[in-house]
């Protein structure tokens, strides 16, 4: 065999190989890695196609609530900065920034009632699933990096 005719062949055996390297990684892409919190609680808590359908309507109702809130924060957020091209008092910048702390604190209270709905949900045999998952519901939800557990 020569040269020209072996560098063809490695040259092709090379070409398929990244080929079927290319495809494994775009056609192949692991579930895990793009689960939205949906996918996770109901894999997690074992739901079966009615408690789906329950939950996919508490995921409607809290998506609902924290728009209405987060739309409202903006507004707040916006009124307050505004008050900075003028010679606003102090106090209404402080009740401004009160109000963003109770729209927080609604957020908040909004998410656990949604939880709480998704345990009323779980039939008994799911709580222990339930109670796993709690202690992980911050590290799911976060928006931001994931924090290093081995902190």
């Amino acid at each position: 065999m020569n040269k020209l005719r072996l560098l063809s062949i490695i040259a092709i055996c090379l070409f398929i190989s990244n080929l079927v390297l290319l495809c494994f990684l775009f056609l192949n892409k692991p579930l895990s890695r793009h689960q939205g919190p949906r996918n996770i609680i109901i894999e997690r808590l074992e739901f079966n196609k009615e408690q789906i359908e329950k939950y996919d309507l508490s995921i409607k109702r809290h998506r609902k609530a924290i728009r209405e809130t987060e739309e409202q924060i903006h507004r707040l957020k916006n009124e307050l900065y505004r008050t900075l091209n003028s010679n606003s008092d102090t106090l209404q910048r402080a009740v401004l920034i009160a109000q963003l702390g109770e729209m927080q604190m609604n957020i908040e209270k909004t998410h656990i009632h949604h939880f709480k709905e998704i345990k009323a949900i779980c039939n008994p045999e799911q709580l222990d699933n339930f109670e796993n998952l709690t202690s992980e519901i911050a590290t799911l939800f976060a928006k931001g990096p994931k924090r290093d557990k081995r902190k």
